[in-house]
């Protein structure tokens, strides 16, 4: 596997996890992203990364 489809594999996973995340919310990706960083200050992906490193 390239380096390019690994990065490609990457960007698709994190995007599913952001649609999914939204369901559950019951909002739209860009209205999840805007009020979860208002609640948190930081962004989705950088609350998953915290969490999954510690």
């Amino acid at each position: 596997m390239t380096l390019f489809n690994q990065k490609q594999k990457f960007v698709i996973s994190k995007s599913l996890l952001i649609k999914e995340a939204a369901i559950v919310a019951n909002m739209s990706v860009p209205n999840f992203c805007k009020y979860f960083k208002s609640r948190t200050q930081k962004t989705y992906i950088q609350f998953l990364a915290e969490v999954r490193i510690g």
